[in-house]
């Protein structure tokens, strides 16, 4: 049995699939040189197309990371329009709220310019800020002309202290927002 194992793996397979007994070509010289021509061929083939997808591969990469600045931009771009919404909410505090007109924009809405950018439908961002941009007019020129009048003073006084608690408790509901996304 050991001996026919042996015989056989002596057998040898030829280029056109016959086999080949004890290892003998029937190949001319110029077909093996030929032969190792093709395979050569083959390999550089290979090679030149293994360093094509290295490059594209590359360039995926800058493109990603090209994309990952503009993203960090971006979101530096949306705190700080957060920020201003922040500030004018506390210029809100100051001025006497039954003079102004109330918008229909509510604070939700202002300070989840992210929901707009999401969607990626600008003609909603545009709306949602020129609505808002109105209302921020309106809100410092109505502090410019209060000024510092008795009765804005006494509105200091006595919405400060609530101000800051609900301004301390929408951070801290934010940044467990922030934390529950990312997580």
């Amino acid at each position: 049995m050991e001996a026919l194992q042996s015989q056989r793996s002596v057998v040898l397979t030829g280029t056109n699939g016959t086999p080949q007994v004890n290892g003998h070509s029937d190949q001319t010289e110029d077909e093996q040189i030929f032969q190792g021509n093709l395979e050569n061929f083959r390999k550089e083939a290979i090679y030149r197309r293994m360093k094509h997808y290295h490059r594209e591969n590359e360039r995926n990469i800058a493109r990603i990371e090209e994309l990952e600045r503009r993203k960090t931009t971006c979101e530096a771009g949306l705190a700080a329009m957060t920020a201003c919404w922040v500030l004018l909410e506390a210029i809100r505090v100051f001025v006497k709220p039954d003079d102004m007109t109330r918008s229909n924009i509510q604070g939700k809405d202002v300070f989840n310019v992210v929901a707009h950018v999401d969607e990626e439908s600008l003609p909603e961002l545009h709306e949602a800020l020129g609505k808002t941009a109105t209302v921020t007019e309106a809100l410092v020129n109505r502090l410019i002309q209060s000024g510092g009048s008795e009765q804005s003073l006494v509105l200091k006084k006595t919405y400060w202290e609530e101000f800051q608690g609900s301004q301390t408790e929408c951070a801290a509901l934010r940044s467990q927002v922030n934390f529950l996304k990312n997580s």
